[in-house]
């Protein structure tokens, strides 16, 4: 029996004993892994994910050598084709964790889930030149990562429950190695390990929770764990039998939103998760509509302050563009700095990068015309967005529009550093060379340049740059030039790619003066 580990690094077994894989043959075994049973995969999707430099010829070969290697390595059968365009891995012969997983959450088996999710989805697997394979790896993380956290979630409250404080702290403690940030898991950890008669252990959790919030985001700790710790510092000495107290049930972090926002919102599901934020599905119980409603992460509300957020979110809520989601109101309440807009039943750009590998022409130039409309607007109101992205322009009707102004504006306000591991006010792969130094003033030319890596993407099927690190990717965008999108797709007009070539300029000057100049360009192309 073959068994492949793809939750956390990748790593191949047959009859117990390890298999050596190759790098790219592992990340080929591993996207076909995770393609539904039954289903087939195209030739050319491969080939877009994982050699995506080659041309069709050597690409193809490099195709069959990494499939042969499979199969020298696994056996003849491991992967099966049908005709010469189609590739599928033989789920009979080959046990994959990830599909475990998810038939034990399915079937209530949630102890077995929680053994069988080593980490992200094929953490350390990194290829270079291979950006639609990394883009690949982020969308299969999410759910997966998801998917574990409400499962020990699950399994802690159970434990609370039935008084077994010591196992609800092991199951909290694994909660909070996914974000070491969280203030909430945070503290019910810091109780259970009290009510567990190990208080010293809870300071300790308590003080290196504090000291990472202040590495990482130079900000202060969520009230609830200073007050606790304070608590912890100054009770009287433990006796030797402590007395256990009855938890109360754990919360999950959708029902504490529920709960603080239903003077005026249901709150139906989550839509959307990063590390600024979530979204919900709200239901406006005054005007009878549904909204989307952008909860602030509970330790970025420390380091923003809710007076400053407020006031920022009160200047785009004045926004009256076709081109920008509409925002209708923010406030604080129940320790949640939030703000509601208006729902729109579209399709995420990346989501359709995804789907399609890149974009049709024709509506590459009219979605990023359509975005570069929205930032004239609001450029001419003073106000940077900061974190153009496609996973922040929703598609609808025809008309691209720009989401989660508010929340980059804000933060851009009131966060004090940019770190490793904590929260980039933009993402890398879009962020310009000047917004990702240190100091100096951002205009609008920022935002075109983020702009233009989002058409290069469009057209190209694959991220501008790359890298291991956000620090190698900032420093592509520094000092790179931008490669030829004829190169890659030679049907895109050198108009075009002179416009985009000029919007990626290194040097602010060099770009277009303003988004509605690049619009301009970008409606004149033939």
């Amino acid at each position: 029996m073959i068994e492949l580990r793809v939750l956390g690094n990748p790593q191949v077994t047959r009859d117990g004993a390890s298999v050596a894989v190759p790098r790219k043959p592992l990340a080929v075994l591993t996207y076909l892994a995770l393609t539904k049973p039954g289903r087939f995969v195209k030739r050319d999707t491969l080939l877009g994910v994982f050699w995506p430099d080659l041309d069709q010829s050597r690409a193809r070969g490099s195709l069959r050598q990494a499939l042969l290697s499979l199969r020298h390595a696994l056996g003849a059968e491991v992967v099966l084709t049908e005709g010469d365009d189609d590739v599928a891995l033989n789920h009979e012969l080959v046990q994959c964790d990830a599909t475990a997983f998810e038939q034990a959450i399915g079937d209530g088996q949630l102890r077995t889930a929680a053994e069988l999710y080593g980490g992200p989805v094929a953490s350390g697997l990194y290829l270079k030149g291979c950006p639609e394979f990394e883009h690949w790896l982020d969308g299969q993380r999410g759910p997966f990562q998801r998917s574990y956290e409400e499962t020990i979630e699950q399994l802690a409250d159970t434990a609370r429950s039935g008084g077994d404080h010591r196992r609800a702290a092991d199951w909290l403690g694994r909660l909070l190695q996914v974000d070491l940030l969280q203030g909430r898991v945070v503290t019910l950890l810091m109780e259970e390990l009290e009510a567990g008669g190990v208080r010293e252990e809870a300071i300790r959790v308590g003080d290196e929770y504090v000291a990472n919030l202040k590495r990482e985001l130079d900000a202060e700790p969520d009230p609830r764990v200073r007050d606790l710790l304070d608590r912890l510092r100054n009770a009287p000495a433990l006796s030797d039998t402590p007395k256990l107290a009855v938890a109360k049930p754990l919360r999950l972090e959708i029902e504490m939103v529920r709960e603080a926002l239903q003077i005026r919102y249901d709150i139906l599901e989550e839509l959307k998760r990063g590390v600024l934020g979530k979204v919900f599905l709200g239901w406006d119980q005054k005007l009878k509509r549904h909204v989307a409603v952008k909860v602030l992460r509970p330790e970025l509300r420390q380091a923003v302050g809710g007076e400053r957020f407020l006031q920022e979110i009160s200047i785009v809520a004045q926004f009256n563009h076709p081109n920008i989601v509409t925002l209708f109101e923010a406030d604080e309440i129940g320790g949640f700095l939030y703000y509601t807009m208006r729902h729109i039943p579209g399709e995420p750009l990346d989501a359709r990068i995804r789907r399609e590998g890149y974009v049709p022409i024709d509506d590459a130039i009219k979605i990023a015309a359509n975005v570069g409309r929205g930032l004239e607007y609001s450029h001419e109101h003073d106000v940077l967005h900061r974190d153009v992205q496609p996973s922040n322009v929703l598609l609808h009707e025809q008309i691209a529009l720009i989401t989660d102004f508010g929340l980059a504006m804000a933060v851009a306000g009131g966060g004090k550093r940019f770190t490793d591991s904590g929260v980039w006010v933009g993402s890398p792969a879009y962020m310009s060379p000047e917004q990702a130094g240190v100091g100096g003033p951002l205009d609008g030319r920022s935002d075109v340049y983020a702009l233009g890596c989002v058409l290069y993407e469009m057209l190209v099927g694959e991220h501008l740059f790359s890298g291991p690190t956000p620090q190698a990717i900032i420093a592509k965008h520094k000092g790179q030039p931008v490669p030829a999108i004829r190169i890659a797709r030679p049907e895109v007009p050198q108009t075009l790619q002179d416009v985009v070539e000029r919007a990626l300029a290194k040097a602010p000057d060099d770009r277009f003066a303003s988004a509605g100049a690049f619009a301009d360009a970008l409606e004149q192309v033939r």
